[in-house]
């Protein structure tokens, strides 16, 4: 242990997640005097025989040409390879903005445990805005500590990146870039996902309030929940592997809890598959009219869905079903909260997700994935058992490019939809809460999962018989009358409290932009300097009004897109002081409030048609 070991893990244990597995990692690793050594005031690395000095005599020159083109008046995101030049990140810290982050990958454990033992690290790590990774290739463990910090807010950043690069790490350079890639992805990845748009967001919120009645005669997840522990989960999807091994399928007859996506069933009721729930996650007509409209279910088979699916599907499904919420927010959010046997969920994008979620709260483990290509294999997009009819052609003719690794370490044909699919059941199993095992025998590869034959999944898990079926834990719900008018009134009361949020939101958008109109007055006749920050002061109101918007739960996921896509133009812009910069700003807030006033006349109207919705159903 070196004379700053003691003082530096200290320092550590508040900035790295998982910091006592992470010490016990540190504390195996060694280095010897003629691999990590200083000569001379100088950090010198050996390599694989060759020698490499990790930074100047001349350190003024080096970190300058590091910071070439870096305004330090922005708010940046750093993404900093090698930790050896102290100087540079010294020089991060002492000039960042309080909003800007600084992440340390360090490729070589040596050189971080030198520095550990004989650097004083605290005066970088006392900024609770540096993180720090030792890692020397895009690992599960990077991946899952990236996807953590990803979280924190750092997509605001996504304009004013850098990456800086000690240039002795050339032998590291493609694991570097592969890190590199997959930050930029994990973050434009998470913009992607903030939400859709108004429109499709309300389809979704009607769904739910004219679903009322199926909400209340659903049981809850919670009523399997953990009944399936020490037994696996099998979810059947309809890739175009699925030929290949579903005649194995059956043998796992009562020894696994199955779940079907919907277009699947079909295929698993002719190789004699005994199902114990179908899932849907789907909310337009075509998912009814192809799966559910004139089919006969079996008695005991469980429906799984949102609260958002097509309410023909929920008004005609005759066996029981778990109906659990997507999310705890916006209008969705809204109506979910009516409804004490509605859980809230990460339920993902996809039938699948959405049932391995649900193996997972019943506390199946593993759980084996069949049919989940999430590619074009073959060239085909699904199938050939399960729905041709819906999708029509089953050659992926039309491709938008995006190409993933297979199971065979290939690269295949795939889409922008099916990856995001492939991400949510990858951070699955990086999350290591549940063994996934890919028996699909093709398609992409699910980092962090077990690849094996279906044949050797069922062999080697499903050994014994489960106690019940899904459908025999679940209660009989009852639902009288007076229990659906009371329901109706209390969703009413709430619609009414919820259109005076609205217009409280549009009325402070409203004043804002009024004000903004006179401020842009005043740019117009080139301001001084305290003129300028007078204006920016005033313009802070627009800050607030945000905050106001992001605190009410039930409306917030409706204008997080536009928020965040404001913030991070005006995080691009930088903070100088100048009349071009908050003229741009300026316009920016304008185009927010704009947004937020129609947003909210558009919110009105569709609370009103879910009032409207449930007096007619009082009346009737």
């Amino acid at each position: 242990m070196g004379c700053f070991t003691k003082k530096n893990l200290n320092r550590l244990k508040d900035l790295v997640i998982r910091f006592e597995e992470k010490r016990k990692q540190w504390n195996d690793i060694s280095y010897t005097e003629d691999e990590v050594w200083e000569t001379a005031d100088l950090l010198y690395m050996k390599e694989e025989g060759k020698v490499y000095q990790l930074y100047s005599r001349n350190l003024e020159q080096e970190i300058a040409y590091y910071l070439q083109g870096v305004d330090f008046q922005k708010d940046n995101l750093f993404i900093v390879f090698g930790m050896g030049n102290l100087a540079l990140l010294q020089h991060l810290v002492d000039h960042m903005t309080d909003d800007s982050r600084i992440l340390i990958i360090e490729p070589y454990a040596k050189v971080f445990k030198y520095c550990l033992n004989e650097k004083n690290l605290a005066p970088i790590f006392a900024c609770n805005h540096v993180c720090l990774c030792v890692e020397d290739s895009l690992t599960e463990a990077l991946q899952e500590e990236l996807t953590f910090y990803m979280r924190m807010g750092w997509n605001n950043l996504i304009y004013n990146m850098h990456i800086l690069m000690n240039p002795n790490y050339e032998s590291k350079k493609q694991e570097i870039y592969e890190m590199v890639a997959h930050i930029r992805h994990k973050l434009f990845e998470s913009i992607a996902v903030l939400g859709n748009c108004l429109e499709d967001a309300f389809n979704g919120f009607s769904h739910s309030y004219l679903n009322v009645d199926g909400l209340m005669t659903s049981n809850s997840i919670r009523e399997i929940q953990g009944k399936y522990k020490g037994y696996p989960g099998i979810i059947v999807a309809s890739g175009p592997s699925l030929e290949k091994n579903i005649g194995e399928l059956s043998k796992a007859n009562g020894k696994a809890l199955i779940i079907a996506c919907d277009a699947s069933l079909d295929a698993c009721k002719k190789y004699g598959v005994e199902v114990d729930a179908i899932a849907s996650i789907e909310r337009d007509e075509p998912t009814y009219t192809y799966y559910y409209k004139g089919k006969d279910f079996d008695s005991d088979l469980v429906a799984l869905g949102p609260t958002v699916l097509w309410p023909k599907i929920m008004e005609e499904y005759k066996g029981k079903k778990i109906i659990m919420a997507k999310s705890n927010h916006g209008p969705e959010g809204f109506v979910n909260h009516f409804f004490e046997n509605i859980e809230p969920n990460s339920l993902g994008m996809s039938c699948a997700t959405l049932a391995f979620r649900a193996a997972m709260l019943a506390g199946c483990d593993p759980i084996i994935l069949v049919g989940q290509d999430l590619a074009f294999t073959d060239d085909k997009k699904h199938s050939a058992s399960t729905h041709v009819e819906l999708e029509g052609d089953n050659d992926a003719q039309e491709h938008d490019g995006t190409m993933v690794e297979d199971i065979y370490g290939n690269m295949i044909k795939t889409d922008t939809v099916y990856n995001l699919f492939r991400i949510w059941f990858e951070e699955r199993a990086l999350e290591k809460s549940v063994k996934v095992i890919d028996a699909t025998e093709g398609g992409a590869k699910i980092k962090g999962s077990e690849i094996i034959t279906l044949k050797e999944a069922i062999d080697t898990y499903c050994t014994k018989e489960k106690p019940k079926k899904m459908y025999d834990y679940l209660s009989d719900v009852k639902v009288t009358p007076d229990q659906y008018q009371a329901k109706y009134r209390e969703m009413i009361d709430g619609v009414t409290e919820e259109q005076k949020k609205i217009e409280g939101i549009r009325s402070k958008a409203m004043e804002h932009y009024f004000l903004l109109e006179e401020l842009y007055d005043r740019l117009m006749e080139d301001p001084k300097e305290e003129e300028l920050i007078q204006i920016v002061r005033r313009m802070e109101r627009g800050n607030q009004i945000i905050a106001d918007v992001e605190a009410e739960t039930s409306l917030n996921t409706l204008f997080r897109p536009i928020i965040k896509q404001t913030i991070t133009h005006v995080k691009a812009l930088g903070n100088a002081l100048t009349t071009e910069n908050v003229l741009k700003n300026l316009k920016l807030q304008g185009n927010l409030m704009g947004m937020l006033m129609r947003s909210c006349d558009v919110c009105r109207e569709e609370y009103q048609k879910m009032s409207d919705f449930l007096e007619g159903k009082l009346e009737a």
